[in-house]
């Protein structure tokens, strides 16, 4: 009995040691989301988009996030209580409720990614209020914001070729991709650009010459195809997008030299 005292005194240690851990990992999430929203609260909106992580200015610019808090309440921030907080694959997940100066209260997600050491806001869902309908689908972009998708994508691609992390890849394709494979399943794709030591950080400097006029299937899928100028020799992507909350997702990259 004394035995089994012991060992089940050791299995509440370790379970107290594992609770202590999770805790330490999402301490500060709740800080960084009181940082970005005391910040727009103030009026400082460029202070609070800027503080954001880099994807989520590339995916999210100043003036639509401006146009985002005008139509939205969460401007009037208060206060925030989370009722959910984790960390998994090196990103930050807060879920809760926000309340605003009117006395009303608006259920919200974020999630963070680590830049510098620091958590930085990587997205912010807000439930609709009102009826529920399909989210609008974009337009089919113009030559100019392809040349934005297409730089914006093979930027998360280099990154994770440069860096051999694929969760950076994996963080920024759409949610449906994202939930059929890994991280180390993106690295396997990429494989030999990585053992390469492959740079293509610099390629998105300059603008790709695109096949075709981008275009959508008959699955409504976006393709846009191309080429970059490249040191050692062209780059040739093609990349595909869905579109996702209003925004085209990557679902597709494909990238040769």
């Amino acid at each position: 009995m004394k035995k089994a005292g012991l060992v089940l005194g050791g299995i509440l240690a370790f379970l107290a040691v594992v609770a202590g851990l999770a805790l330490a990992a999402t301490c500060g999430l709740p800080a960084a989301a009181e940082s970005f929203f005391t910040r727009i609260a103030a009026g400082d909106v460029e202070g609070a988009w800027r503080a954001t992580a880099a994807e989520f200015q590339a995916a999210t610019p100043l003036a639509q996030f401006e146009t985002f808090l005008r139509t939205s309440a969460l401007g009037d921030y208060r206060s925030a209580s989370w009722n959910s907080r984790s960390v998994e694959n090196a990103v930050g997940r807060l879920a809760g409720t926000v309340a605003v100066r009117n006395g009303g209260r608006i259920p919200v997600e974020l999630e963070f990614v680590k830049e510098s050491g620091t958590w930085r806001v990587w997205r912010l869902r807000k439930t609709a209020a009102g009826v529920d309908a399909p989210s609008a689908k974009p337009a089919v972009p113009d030559t100019a914001e392809a040349n934005r998708l297409v730089a914006a994508g093979i930027s998360l691609l280099a990154e994770a070729i440069r860096q051999d992390d694929f969760t950076i890849l994996h963080r920024g394709i759409s949610d449906l991709w994202r939930a059929q494979t890994t991280p180390a399943e993106l690295r396997g794709i990429f494989a030999d650009f990585v053992e390469q030591g492959l740079d293509l950080t610099d390629v998105v400097q300059a603008e790709p010459v695109l096949t075709n006029p981008p275009a959508c299937d008959a699955d409504g899928v976006l393709g846009i195809a191309g080429t970059y100028r490249h040191a050692l020799a062209p780059l040739h992507f093609r990349l595909r997008f869905i579109p996702e909350n209003g925004a085209w997702k990557l679902i597709g990259i494909g990238a040769e030299m």
